[in-house]
């Protein structure tokens, strides 16, 4: 019978004891899944392992670390967004979410393309993307213009409508 909490399934729960993924091994969650580390437990994914979540826009896959409860990421975290994106709509992929006093080590080390990669399909997603932690969350947000192309349209627009009051 699967776990669940407040009706939602779990699709796995580290709460017996710590666990963790090593020797190059790779976790994997599937689009939808849920995974919760909870009673003061603690995930480690070790420094040669993955985690590799595979999540969709109508499907996202979801991490929970409860309170006093830990997530430790020495290895690669892989996200696999498994459907096709279109470039001019921004998505964002909330994929770990965790309680004020978890133990939480390493998410903020992260490099893209070093040891966090995003990929579309299982191929390397070339788009611009920026990956954050705000209030208790790791997400990751796709097809973010950058700084110097929303400069270019502010100044493309503060120049027409320059060239607009010239002619009136």
């Amino acid at each position: 019978t699967p776990a669940t909490s407040d009706g939602e399934m779990i699709s796995a729960k580290v709460s017996e004891s710590d666990a963790t993924v090593s020797g190059g091994a790779t976790l994997k969650l599937d689009t939808g899944a849920r995974l919760d580390v909870v009673n003061k437990k603690t995930l480690t994914i070790a420094e040669i392992s993955t985690l590799y979540i595979d999540t969709s826009v109508s499907d996202q896959t979801q991490i929970f670390v409860e309170s006093l409860s830990g997530l430790v990421i020495y290895g690669k975290l892989v996200v696999n967004i498994t459907e096709d994106i279109l470039e001019d709509i921004i998505y964002e992929f909330n994929l770990i979410s965790f309680e004020d006093d978890s133990r939480i080590a390493e998410l903020g080390d992260f490099v893209k393309d070093e040891n966090l990669f995003l990929t579309v399909n299982g191929e390397k997603f070339d788009g611009e993307w920026i990956y954050s932690i705000k209030e208790n969350v790791v997400s990751i947000s796709v097809n973010v213009p950058e700084p110097a192309t929303i400069a270019a349209i502010f100044g493309a627009l503060a120049l027409g409508l320059a060239v607009y009051r010239r002619r009136k």
